[in-house]
């Protein structure tokens, strides 16, 4: 089924539902369960299917993106797989778009459905030159001990030998090795079609003087050198920053989980031995939505709060030498403009 193209949006006019929306795509939809789904399941997906149709045709791409993975969730039919890809793409996620784009070509291949193949190849393929890219560079000798994340999730060394495509917006790259100081950096990375670099460099030995801030985008950086600070102080901010996200991505689920009981009970109402009214019935459904929404914040931000806390623990003590740098860099080329913030610590 040929899917309209999306509308232009702007890279970064996402609000904060599309970042909890983003924590829900981290895990591959091609993971779900193909068990075959309850008339239940699928008279509800359905149902979820629909309301996703008519948020995208209002402009809101969050809870549409929610309704569609939710219906993919019960019936994974490649059509839905599809209008959820499309979904992410009109959102301004072009990389959570391709994912999803390609999670449906080997659905579509494994059900026999060469049209939908043909579609989600055709989408691809004029994606491709309009995803955002970064590439993470790490000094030779810290190659084979170095753990890089991005906005919290681990690179494999795979994703570390060239540039990673990401969804437009700010990504945090936090590098760390045994026995070295920790590193970090924001990339602002908003330009379509571009890919933007970040030079680490060398991670300095526990106590030595921090190394000069990465190159990004050519441009020469800005430095403010702080002294007499503990090695560990850093690191700790940036363990409470993280922790406190964790703790907003949970709030978020825990209100999720309330409406959700509420969406139940006013359900209940609407239904008796004979079944639901229509009313009824689109209760039952924001319910599923607002319980899988629910599951996913608390789950995520359980974790990001442990990682938070982790951090914070194995910070480094104290010591007499300097061991924190922070530095603001211009990035940008012809037609582009960008910020990239970061430091050792």
């Amino acid at each position: 089924m040929p899917l309209p193209p999306p509308r232009s949006v702007r890279p970064l006019r996402a609000k904060a539902a599309f970042a909890a929306l983003a924590l829900v795509s981290i895990s591959s939809v091609s993971s779900l369960s193909l068990a075959a789904p309850t008339a239940a399941d699928k008279k509800a997906a359905d149902a979820l299917f629909k309301e996703g149709r008519e948020h995208v045709d209002t402009g809101d791409y969050a809870v549409a993106c929610a309704k569609f993975l939710a219906s993919y969730k019960l019936d994974p039919l490649s059509s839905t797989l599809l209008n959820l890809a499309d979904c992410h793409q009109r959102a301004g996620q072009t990389a959570t778009a391709y994912d999803r784009f390609q999670e449906a070509v080997a659905l579509a291949k494994k059900l026999g459905r060469a049209d939908r193949e043909k579609t989600a190849r055709d989408r691809l393929e004029a994606l491709e030159p309009k995803l955002t890219k970064v590439e993470v560079r790490l000094a030779e000798q810290d190659k084979s001990q170095a753990t890089v994340t991005r906005d919290g999730a681990p690179l494999s060394r795979e994703e570390l030998a060239g540039p990673v495509r990401v969804d437009p917006g700010p990504h945090t790259f936090f590098v760390t090795a045994p026995g070295k100081k920790s590193f970090s950096t924001t990339v602002t990375a908003t330009d379509e079609g571009k890919t933007y670099t970040v030079d680490v460099p060398a991670l300095a030995a526990e106590g030595d003087e921090p190394e000069a801030p990465p190159k990004v985008g050519g441009k020469a950086p800005s430095k403010d050198t702080t002294s007499n600070e503990s090695p560990g102080s850093g690191r700790k901010t940036v363990a409470l920053i993280v922790g406190g996200a964790g703790l907003v991505i949970a709030g978020v689920g825990g209100y999720f989980g309330i409406r959700t009981f509420s969406k139940w009970s006013d359900s209940e109402s609407r239904c008796d031995a004979s079944g639901c009214d229509r009313e009824g019935i689109d209760l039952a459904s924001d319910a599923k939505t607002s319980g899988f929404i629910s599951t996913i914040g608390l789950a995520a931000g359980g974790a990001i709060f442990a990682t938070g806390v982790i951090l914070y623990l194995t910070a480094p003590g104290k010591t007499d030498k300097p061991a924190r740098s922070t530095y603001l860099l211009p990035s940008g080329g012809p037609g582009s403009l960008g910020l990239v913030t970061g430091g050792t610590f």
